[in-house]
């Protein structure tokens, strides 16, 4: 066997050997900020940045905490904004709590339009009227809902020398969705479980209904087939790790009373995680590991067909879970970790990183625009292309 022959045994295909879409009429990529607020607001280190969602309309949902030290309070908001402009649409503040103070954990729009909050209960206003205020409220959650009380110090407004500390809480539900028929699922931190709250009956309780034998890192419903939720589930032990994606039907997945039995279960690598996904199209998902490249999944034959095999100069400094890359409509990829990157999957090629960007920060796309909550509060706009 001759060096080539060996070369290509034990070399994964390209993206092009599997006739993988080529990008035609490329976009030439110029990343570059529309707009910006919160600026001042985000380095006074007063303001916490929760959640950031494309609504509907085509505007953003943002939610934001700030720490009024003048009234020993946290303050929590709900915002509407114009995406790229940022022009503020609508407001609304929630009650402040006193005993303990309460900090805001996540929003979603639901499929029928309503937006819901968790605060210190859930909320949901109707439409996107949130000026009017919620229509209606849970009850209190239990404590399995995953509460995390912290302590929290103000100075003394008599004796600035002096400290006043008070508790603050929040619910740990970082990822929130809306599967089908008000059945709200959501997951707290880097979790291993999935939980159902019922946003039709709002007196009933959570409840788990999913426990991975790994850190859920990515759950998406597919866009392309509605009845198929995906979990990206990756597991490390002893400096192994591992990932697979496994894919269930949604309607069967949010009946409490059956077994989940996954509809296949493909395995993605068996030496590193899995960071981010994208759904390129009915036939594709793509999958990326950061170090070992992008994976491409072929939907049809439910195996690991090809890599998009990146060179990296320098190994990212923050790329822990961060979550959906989006498909441009030329047919490049954005790339998300503590910067933004634009990939050419079918030719292996990655544009010049963003300038200013955040790991800690929420990202979400409309058309060649991405929105960035930053976890200061600090919210921009890019434009990738003109």
């Amino acid at each position: 066997m001759g060096v080539d022959e060996i070369y290509k045994k034990f070399v994964f295909p390209r993206p092009e050997t599997i006739n993988f879409p080529e990008c035609k009429n490329k976009h030439h990529i110029n990343i570059k900020t529309k707009s910006e607020i919160n600026r001042l607001e985000a380095e006074s280190h007063l303001s916490i940045g929760r959640s950031i969602s494309l609504l509907k309309s085509g505007n953003i949902l943002v939610g934001i905490d700030r720490i009024n030290r003048e009234e020993l309070s946290i303050s929590s908001s709900l915002e509407i904004y114009t995406i790229p402009e940022l022009n503020l649409v609508q407001t609304y503040n929630f009650k402040e709590r006193q005993s303990p103070l309460y900090y805001l954990s996540n929003t979603i729009q639901g499929k029928n339009g309503n937006i819901y909050a968790i605060y210190d209960k859930l909320y949901e206003f109707q439409d996107e009227s949130i000026n009017n205020g919620p229509k209606r409220n849970s009850n209190e959650f239990r404590d399995d809902f995953h509460l995390f009380i912290q302590s929290i110090s103000f100075p003394d407004p008599e004796n600035p020398r002096k400290k006043i500390t008070k508790s603050a809480a929040r619910y740990q539900c970082n990822w929130i969705m809306e599967a089908n028929e008000g059945k709200l699922l959501f997951t707290f931190g880097k979790g291993s479980s999935i939980y159902l709250l019922d946003s039709i009956n709002l007196e009933e309780e959570s409840q788990t209904i999913y426990k991975g034998e790994g850190d859920l890192d990515l759950i998406f419903e597919s866009k392309f087939n509605p009845n198929l939720l995906f979990i990206c589930e990756n597991h490390e032990a002893f400096n192994q790790k591992t990932a697979k994606l496994i894919a269930f039907d949604l309607k069967e997945f949010c009946n409490i009373t059956k077994r989940k039995e996954p509809l296949f279960t493909i395995i993605v690598s068996k030496s590193q995680n899995v960071y981010g996904y994208c759904e390129y199209n009915q036939k594709y998902i793509l999958l990326d590991t950061v170090l070992k490249g992008i994976y491409i999944i072929d939907m049809e034959s439910k195996v690991k067909v090809a890599v998009c095999a990146l060179k990296r100069e320098k190994v990212p400094l923050n790329y822990q879970g961060y979550g959906m890359m989006y498909k441009l409509d030329d047919g490049q990829v954005v790339r998300n970790f503590e910067y933004s990157t634009v990939v050419d999957i079918r030719e292996c090629k990655e544009s010049e990183g963003e300038s200013y960007s955040d790991p800690t920060g929420r990202k979400i796309f409309c058309g060649k625009y991405m929105a960035s909550l930053f976890y200061s509060s600090y919210l921009k706009v890019v434009e990738f292309y003109e």
